[in-house]
């Protein structure tokens, strides 16, 4: 199992963790559209009109894509594809979230700061570490790729240095028999010719 998957089943579990506890009553991030659904409802049949701010509210439930992207990733993992895409866009969900919240209640009212539950702080954490861990992960694979292009390479040439070898010992050898009269100069020509047609042949094979 791939450590990106891990974080991404501590994420998932995180989201339905705790987020905020408010003593009588704590959220979870899978319940914090909901409650602010409620919330924004319930003023709106106290004061009759709907404000703009509500739909603002209503963007609350893109938070629901940090389980989806989630198990997405999990499963694509298990199955042993390679989708690193997912896994980034899961972890970035995680860490834009978290750091909108905390902003936000940093600017609005930061003594609720004191408020944020575990499951929050286990969230932004498995978020950040996770987006490390598939950064390591496209890393190690480029790795592995520039490795096997230059093993290859090697081999290539090391087959081209062979090549030429075999072919200065067959030339040398053909030289030394034209010099000990054994071959005619005639033959000699067809015979080192064959010799680099042969080689030029196997070079573009």
């Amino acid at each position: 199992m791939r450590r990106s998957t891990i974080f991404s089943i501590g994420l998932l579990i995180s989201f339905f963790l705790p987020w905020i506890d408010l003593t009588f009553y704590t959220l979870s991030g899978y319940n914090i559209p909901t409650s602010l659904d409620k919330l924004v409802n319930v003023g709106n049949a106290f004061s009759g009109i709907i404000r703009n701010e509500d739909i603002t509210y209503k963007l609350s439930y893109l938070l629901y894509l940090i389980p989806v992207v989630s198990m997405f990733n999990i499963i694509t993992n298990i199955t042993r594809k390679e989708e690193k895409i997912s896994g980034m866009i899961e972890f970035s969900l995680g860490i834009l979230f978290t750091s909108i919240i905390f902003i936000s209640t940093y600017f609005l009212y930061i003594e609720a700061l004191y408020k944020f539950s575990f499951g929050f702080y286990l969230t932004a954490i498995f978020s950040i570490i996770g987006m490390v861990s598939v950064f390591l992960e496209i890393l190690s694979a480029n790795r592995k790729i520039n490795i096997k292009s230059s093993k290859s390479l090697i081999q290539t040439e090391e087959a081209s240095f062979l090549d030429k070898t075999t072919l200065l010992n067959q030339l040398e050898q053909l030289k030394t028999l034209r010099e000990n009269n054994i071959l005619t100069d005639d033959i000699f020509e067809q015979q080192k010719e064959d010799i680099l047609v042969n080689t030029r042949d196997s070079a573009y094979c």
